[in-house]
């Protein structure tokens, strides 16, 4: 008898340090999700900042390529509007 009963204390003691074991990494699990998720923000706010920074770099590169040796502002405002007006010409044909 005294043999179970030795027995079932060490079953005992085993399942205790399974359920807490269980129950921490139940909490790891949690407290991993949560970073995860708080990462997935932060590369999503990465990846929106870095395609305006593309989208500034592209249109720095389009105003440098426009404007010529001696070439002023004004003239260079000049030719985008006047590009904007061709293109809500081509604007207008399409919606034709």
């Amino acid at each position: 008898m005294s043999n179970y009963s030795s027995i079932i204390t060490s079953l005992n003691s085993k399942i205790e340090k399974l359920v807490f074991l269980h129950r921490s990494l139940e909490e790891e699990k949690m407290r991993l999700n949560a970073e995860k998720q708080d990462l997935l923000k932060i590369i999503q706010q990465l990846k929106t900042k870095n395609n305006y920074l593309e989208e500034q770099n592209k249109a720095i590169r389009v105003a440098r390529d426009m404007t010529e040796e001696g070439e002023s502002s004004l003239d260079l405002k000049l030719k985008i509007n006047e590009m904007v007006r061709e293109i809500d010409k081509c604007l207008a044909l399409l919606n034709r």
